[in-house]
């Protein structure tokens, strides 16, 4: 039940940042609205910056709009679990986290040594899809 509710807690808080980020991308939200709180509001020197380049867009979308599907599937995964079903696929949804995390890795590196920022939703993102691997990974029968 911990594993199910950290899951489901990641998932939320990852398709957060996710919408967030795909919102600004495609000028339907300001980058620093009243509730963004102040550490993580964009600006262009960080996130904003980061939403431009092409490191943002590997696979033609912002990688962001790849997100929110993949925390929306985590999400059901983590009601599953709390539901005490098995996961269907487990194998294939460990594979997609691990693939993600690679991701992530290459997203992070890119951030810090092809474009010298710094965007603490970004690394938050990136942590985030690191412990979703992780609990997907130790995840045993919860029966």
């Amino acid at each position: 039940m911990i594993v199910a509710l950290a899951l489901l807690a990641l998932s939320i808080l990852g398709f957060a940042i996710a919408l967030y980020f795909s919102l600004v991308s495609y000028g339907f939200m300001s980058p620093n609205q009243w509730f963004i709180p102040f550490m993580c509001r964009m600006d262009e020197r960080t996130c904003f910056f980061v939403i431009g380049t092409p490191e943002a867009r590997v696979f033609g979308l912002p990688n962001s709009v790849l997100g929110i599907p993949y925390h929306v599937c985590t999400a059901g995964i983590a009601i599953l679990l709390f539901r005490r079903h098995p996961l269907p696929l487990q194998a294939i949804v460990v594979i997609v986290s691990f693939s993600t995390v690679l991701f992530s890795i290459y997203l992070a590196y890119s951030l810090l040594f092809t474009l010298k920022t710094r965007c603490i939703l970004c690394f938050t993102s990136h942590i985030i899809n690191v412990f979703i691997f992780i609990l997907l990974l130790v995840h045993s029968d919860p029966s």
